[in-house]
């Protein structure tokens, strides 16, 4: 098979799949149809056409996610989530699998340009390249180079929960969530500890930390000082350079405040100091920290 037959393929599947999984939890708003909105995606691997042809992409609030086989996210600010393709390996046992574009300092390993987005006509345009590797966290792992443009129309989506976030100014700069992953690990029979790790698509990623007992479903307004020696309940920040092509930890202290924990959803701010530990001279102040994030206590 092709790769464009494969593509197309590929493409038709995730689609249906993605609309399946949005009647659940969102809605289409104004009994929008896909077929209203023909759209444009053009992408290059390794300078050969991989595909050009018709695709429908979704926003929902400030996320736009085109899911076509290649799947990108972004925001309408222009900010770069991710952007992952199942291709061929090389090597006499090719195989397909997912590559991806790197995931500390997204923007910095790959080159997103968002041109317009306009809400009246609900059409987005952009272009992209950059590298995508097999394993989004090494940069010596197998690559493919990738370019491509795009001009969409979005179909609007209702979201499950609205106004999930988590925003901070670093230094008085403002630092956006556009991706995150997240851990759960159990403290005994009793608890779980939580951990998000946030990603702007800038160096730094904020991670919140929080310990919750099991089957809970409400709590009131908590407030936790920490220091780095705290294990949960507490805030961190990470910082990829760029020259050693690592992820520094930094110490951190502050504080943490869940304002509220009610059906899932938990609220909160928080606001530390942040110290590299190969270089006590460069501290980072996050201030306003404000999240709204989704987890489970059973």
């Amino acid at each position: 098979m092709k790769l464009k037959e494969k593509f197309l393929t590929i493409s038709f599947f995730s689609l249906f799949i993605l609309i399946v999984s949005c009647s659940g939890n969102e809605e289409l708003e104004n009994d929008q149809t896909l077929d209203d909105y023909p759209s444009i995606i053009s992408i290059e691997v390794n300078g050969e056409e991989y595909y050009s042809g018709f695709t429908t992409t979704f926003k929902t609030e400030n996320i736009i996610s085109i899911p076509n086989g290649a799947v990108i996210k972004f925001d309408a600010s222009g900010r770069f989530g991710y952007f992952n393709i199942k291709l061929p390996t090389s090597g006499p046992s090719s195989i397909d699998r997912n590559f991806y574009s790197f995931k500390f300092f997204s923007s910095n390993f790959f080159n997103f340009n968002l041109e317009t987005v306009d809400e009246v006509n609900k059409r987005v345009k952009g272009t992209f390249d950059g590298y995508l590797f097999a394993d989004s966290a090494d940069l010596t792992s197998e690559s493919k180079y990738v370019r491509g443009s795009f001009d969409l129309k979005y179909v609007e989506l209702v979201p499950s929960v609205f106004n999930l976030k988590n925003q901070a100014k670093i230094n008085g700069t403002e630092w956006v969530k556009i991706r995150d992953e997240s851990t759960i690990i159990p403290i005994g029979s009793l608890s779980k500890n939580y951990t998000h790790h946030d990603y702007d698509d800038n160096e730094y990623r904020i991670s919140i930390n929080y310990n919750l007992p099991n089957g809970v479903s409400f709590l009131n307004e908590t407030i936790y000082n920490f220091t780095n020696t705290d294990i949960s309940n507490n805030v961190k920040l990470a910082k990829y350079d760029i020259i050693s092509n690592t992820l520094v930890n930094y110490k951190t202290s502050g504080q943490l405040t869940i304002t509220k924990y009610e059906n899932s959803i938990m609220y909160g701010t928080y606001f530390f100091t942040a110290v590299n530990p190969n270089n006590p001279s460069d501290i980072i102040q996050v201030t306003d920290g404000d999240f709204k994030l989704i987890t489970n206590s059973n």
